[in-house]
């Protein structure tokens, strides 16, 4: 067997040197020391895992705050909304005002109503023209409404009464004041329609002004009789102001709402302010 057969003893490792596959034990074992001189005490770690919990918590006084002005606009838009017919309501006890006879009115020159909006009034001698039903859902059934537009002032009237009992029979020989021939040259009536005349007490409302369930009959005659919704109006028929106390709970629930929202924020607000502090 010659020298170079013979098995040769391998120089021993340094414990403290490199591995083939990494870090040394020893280089190993200082970072473990490292380690555990950077670690903070068990105050630190607490802060550590407050700010971690921080992070992933819920702020509920920022939530609190959101809920409390989403609930301070919706109910302001309600109340918005609402706004007259709660100012109807505040009529209540009153007796109607009297507008007097709108065919007088008329002939005496008058084109516009010079009185204010949302009134309860009683008016005479209106006309009825362009008669039509619209039907309204309420409580699960469907209620039949009549409609008819007063050629003089440009009214839509809405009322319960059946269409009046004109004398279409005897349309050629009818006899029209000749303060009204101003509607018939126009073509905005016909003779029969001007010698039936109509008293009315009601809710008096610019028809920009009017709820939006009776918008829809607005546009219909406003589109039958080419006329512009500013220049229109709407009287409901038997419409007391007593009738719209439920406007009012509303209001006392929705002004309720808003104060206690209001206090909620207010609340929410000084509690953030003293925790950030």
């Amino acid at each position: 067997m010659t020298d170079d057969d013979q098995p040769q003893a391998s120089a021993p490792q340094d414990p403290e040197g490199p591995g083939p596959e990494g870090p040394s034990q020893r280089e190993q074992l200082d970072a473990l020391l490292e380690s555990w001189e950077n670690l903070d005490t068990g105050e630190g770690a607490a802060e550590a895992l407050a700010r971690s919990r921080q992070r992933w918590q819920v702020d509920t006084s920022r939530l609190w705050i959101t809920v409390g002005f989403a609930m301070m606009a919706l109910a302001g838009w309600g109340m918005w909304l609402t706004r007259h017919e709660v100012a109807y309501w505040m009529q209540r006890g009153q007796e109607p005002r009297d507008l007097g006879s709108l065919g007088e009115r008329f002939k005496t020159g008058e084109r516009e109503l010079d009185v204010p909006s949302n009134l309860y009034v009683h008016v005479r001698e209106l006309f009825s023209t362009y008669e039509a039903e619209s039907e309204l859902e309420r409580a699960g059934t469907l209620e039949t409404q009549r409609f008819y537009l007063d050629p003089l002032f440009n009214i839509v009237v809405r009322t319960n009464r059946p269409a009046p009992d004109k004398p279409y029979h005897r349309a050629a020989s009818i006899v029209v004041d000749s303060g009204f021939l101003e509607i018939l040259e126009n073509r905005r009536a016909f003779p029969y329609d001007l010698v039936v005349p109509i008293d009315v007490t009601g809710r008096l409302i610019r028809a920009t002004m009017a709820p939006r369930w009776h918008r829809k009959p607005l546009r219909y005659f406003a589109s039958v009789a080419r006329l512009d919704p500013a220049e229109m109006w709407l009287l409901l028929e038997d419409d007391p102001p007593e009738g719209y106390g439920m406007f009012a709970l509303f209001w006392m629930v929705a002004g309720a709402l808003v104060l206690s929202s209001a206090v909620l924020v207010a609340w929410s607000i000084w509690g953030r302010r003293r925790a950030l502090a």
